[in-house]
């Protein structure tokens, strides 16, 4: 697919998605993880060595082209090549892996190699959408993170460290401020949100007026026709200094904003309730002596360290949560800390390594769930997830 992908990443119409600050960037995560997977330790040269195979195909790029007749060679291209390959045939494709950064149907997005790719592991954006039987969550899915850009700045600001400092001084200790520029979280929450028409524009507008009377909350209502690059820019600024940021379902349960919450060092208050989190598996610790349950990478424990998850149906007690949630902040921090890099995307540099992010926890998720399945998918057996 190089040739095809070159050519299709040169039209005019894939230059939106190559820039970190256009609201349709976050689709851009079919390139960011082909890029970042080529980088990595994690190939073999060696297709007889590979426990799995990814297939580079960028679906939504082409779906996005409007070039018909460009998307119509790459699916042909898709499809000649995996019935060309002995390896695909020899499991039926169930050891291949795609990357769907796109919340389309899958009809549209893969026309005629649909039959074809759909026994493949579909690493899926979104994993939560009901609103048609095409996008109905499937054994071979894996919840992936929506690109956002990771940016040196989030990195290289520190937070107040004031307190730590007066610790420092109370035990005779001298204290140094570290040389990276400071980072006050003044803020206790913010909302930054799209009013969008209908009924997700109404469920903003209500959150918008409850969190308001919060102190110390940042509320900021955007109207979607405005959405600049300037505009995305001092968003993220303004949710690096906010401690909790508010992440309301969308037209769909998974939204981009959770990502940059995470990026930008902000506790996300997920109100979404069938919002999928990419590599949760069960409630059972690991600390004591689970494995995880349910094929997840991180227990839901850990992922409740650091993201709140408040019902929507108490969305009204929002106030009052996020008062309590203030108590165990410092704790949420760290964990956010300790675990956010598997939801951000590296992009290397031609000749630079890939250090991890979202391409070694996702490879991990799927050799952690379809591991044990790949020797009875290679004989021919027919296995049930």
């Amino acid at each position: 697919m190089d040739s095809l992908h070159a050519e299709l990443l040169a039209l005019p119409s894939s230059q939106p998605f190559l820039d970190p600050w256009h609201p349709h960037n976050q689709y851009f995560s079919e390139v960011a993880f082909h890029r970042s997977l080529l980088a990595s330790a994690l190939l073999t040269a060696n297709p007889a060595h590979a426990d799995f195979f990814y297939v580079p195909f960028y679906a939504h790029l082409a779906s996005s082209a409007h070039r018909p007749h460009m998307q119509h060679r790459m699916h042909a291209a898709l499809e000649a090549g995996l019935n060309a390959s002995r390896f695909w045939r020899r499991s039926q494709g169930r050891d291949h892996l795609l990357l769907v950064s796109s919340s389309r149907p899958m009809p549209l997005l893969y026309r005629r190699a649909l039959p074809l790719v759909e026994r493949a592991i579909l690493l899926k954006v979104e994993l939560g959408d009901d609103r048609r039987l095409s996008g109905a969550r499937k054994p071979n899915h894996v919840a992936v993170p929506y690109f956002v850009p990771w940016l040196p700045r989030d990195e290289t600001r520190r937070f107040d460290d004031t307190k730590h400092a007066a610790a420092l001084a109370s035990q005779g200790s001298r204290w140094e401020p570290p040389p990276a520029r400071r980072m006050i979280k003044r803020f206790s929450v913010c909302l930054e949100a799209s009013a969008n028409s209908g009924k997700v524009g109404k469920e903003r507008t209500s959150l918008a007026r409850i969190l308001r009377s919060h102190k110390g909350s940042l509320v900021r209502t955007i109207e979607p026709r405005r959405l600049t690059r300037n505009l995305m820019c001092g968003t993220r600024r303004r949710m690096r200094m906010c401690k909790f940021c508010l992440v309301p379902r969308g037209t769909t349960p998974s939204t981009r904003r959770f990502y940059e919450a995470l990026a930008a060092k902000c506790v996300p208050v997920v109100l979404s309730d069938r919002f999928v989190i990419p590599y949760e598996g069960s409630r059972l610790s690991v600390a004591s002596g689970g494995s995880g349950g349910g094929g997840g990478l991180l227990p839901t424990s850990v992922l409740d360290s650091f993201i709140l998850r408040v019902p929507e149906a108490q969305a009204q007690q929002l106030p009052a949560i996020l008062d309590s949630a203030m108590l165990k902040y410092d704790a949420m921090l760290q964990a956010l800390l300790a675990y956010r890099t598997a939801y951000l995307y590296e992009l290397p540099r031609d000749g630079d390594p890939a250090a991890g992010g979202v391409v070694c926890a996702v490879i991990a998720e799927v050799a952690r769930r379809f591991g044990p399945h790949l020797n009875a998918w290679r004989s021919s057996r027919t296995i049930t997830l």
